[in-house]
Parts: structure tokens; sequence; C-alpha cells
């Protein structure tokens, strides 16, 4: 089991020791209670998109395939950036053989 200091669990999710419960759910209105946003966004003229949480962030509609779900739901997303930025970069996180999460996930797969 992963120790954190003095604890079984990291001291912001558990009181004395035991971890706190709650739903997913609740953990929005939990951030959202602790931060406050800007009034209006900065001025910028490039933006980066983490793809991995743009596409979970995008319910396909009424695509069927994959192709569909890009033309349909992605890419108008994508464009829509890119008509009000100057440069738009899309990253998405690619574990190399000799990564640590990479080797980390073959002693997962072994064990």
């Amino acid at each position: 089991m992963p120790s954190h200091e003095n604890q079984s669990h990291p001291a912001a999710l558990s009181d004395g020791g035991k971890l706190h419960t709650c739903q997913k759910s609740h953990l929005t209105t939990i951030l959202e209670s602790q931060v406050t946003t800007p009034e209006a966004e900065p001025d910028a003229d490039t933006i980066i998109i983490d793809g991995a949480a743009l596409v979970n962030s995008l319910p396909p509609r009424s695509s069927k395939t994959f192709e569909e779900y890009a033309m349909l739901d992605v890419l108008p997303t994508i464009q829509a950036y890119s008509t009000k930025y100057k440069r738009t970069d899309i990253v998405f996180d690619v574990y190399r053989p000799s990564s640590l999460k990479a080797k980390l996930d073959q002693s997962e797969d072994a064990g």
C-alpha cells in the first residue's frame, strides 16, 4: 500500500487517515467552490489543447464510427478554436518504450 508521509492516504483526501468518500459528481461542486474564475479571458494568440481531455469531453452525438465522430464532433471544435487563435496545438501523451510509465505498465501486466 502506498504511504503519504505518516498516513496511508494523502492529507488532502483524508481526515485523520480515514479517506473521505463522495460521488465523483460532487467533486465538481467542491472544486468550483474553491476556485475563482476570471471575469474575462486573457489575451492570447495560442491555445494548447490536451487531446485526450478534448476527446473525453465531447460525447459522440449522432456518429456511428470513429471517422464520423472525428468529422462531426472533434474537428468542428478544433476549427472553432483555430478561428479564435493564431496557433492551435493539440497534444497527446505518447509513452516511449524507455519511459518510466511504459516500464510501470509492463511490470503491472507481468504481475
